[in-house]
């Protein structure tokens, strides 16, 4: 009598993270001392150092020096103090990144604050690459997000979706709204800020979803004809953000929303 022997699924574990971002991007700092606090080190941290990544850095690292939350560690401390491997690049798109990513045996892929990813580099990880689009998706794509959902009249809020071809369409596995009340007074600069807390806890979401359930849920893929615009970067628009901020004339205020609109 023969016995049928019943190959068991894989026991769900902390998955093998692996962080992508511009050098030193505040925005990737942040996620980065958020994974750490939940348990979540990096199993590696790839990072470019290009004339683009100094000026994406320089500009958030200007909204958060003038935010009122405290400014996130450095990686190079945060790696030194978790122990975990920084890597310096040229490009993220490049072969050194992938065989990095590979030695590093990488489950999930988390941008923090990185530039287009090829499918070369999103394809490598187990489970795919995701990113937390600072914007609510499908209204706002591409890049500055928040300034321009200020000065369009969207909602503030974050994405967080898969890495594919088509920038920001990917499918989405989470979404949060960032609720902006006229009588806080929050300034520009907190906005972003709080953006980026968000996106971090979303990342830690996924990460804990993963350790439970072995896989990453997500829902199904939005058209691309349901999509608005993709945005440039035009550094004018956090000026004209900051003037409808201070005029008050935000058109998303949660205490002006009429209760029955919905977005997305």
């Amino acid at each position: 009598m023969s016995t049928l022997l019943l190959t068991p699924p894989p026991c769900p574990r902390r998955p093998r993270v692996a962080l992508l971002c511009f050098e030193e991007h505040p925005y990737g700092r942040v996620v980065a001392q958020r994974l750490c606090e939940q348990g979540f080190v990096p199993a590696i941290a790839i990072e470019e150092r290009s004339a683009v990544s100094a000026k994406r850095c320089s500009w958030y690292s200007r909204q958060l020096s003038l935010s009122s939350s405290p400014l996130p560690p450095t990686l190079d401390s945060l790696s030194k103090a978790h122990g975990f491997p920084r890597l310096i690049v040229g490009k993220t798109n490049s072969p050194e990144t992938v065989a990095a990513l590979k030695a590093a045996s990488v489950d999930v892929v988390l941008l923090g604050g990185a530039g287009v990813v090829s499918s070369s580099v999103f394809s490598v990880p187990r489970l795919g690459a995701y990113n937390a689009h600072p914007g609510m998706l499908p209204m706002i794509r591409g890049s500055l997000p928040v300034a321009w959902s200020i000065r369009l009249g969207i909602p503030l809020g974050v994405t967080l979706h898969r890495v594919t071809e088509k920038l920001d369409c990917g499918a989405w596995v989470d979404q949060r709204e960032v609720g902006v009340r006229k009588s806080d007074g929050e300034e520009f600069e907190d906005l972003v800020r709080r953006t980026c807390d968000v996106a971090a806890d979303l990342f830690v979401g996924l990460c804990e979803a993963v350790k439970r359930d072995g896989k990453v849920r997500e829902g199904e893929r939005i058209p691309e004809e349901k999509f608005g615009p993709c945005m440039r970067w035009e550094d004018g628009v956090e000026g004209e953000a900051r003037e409808v901020l201070k005029r008050g004339e935000y058109k998303c205020y949660v205490e002006e929303r009429i209760p029955e609109e919905k977005f997305g």
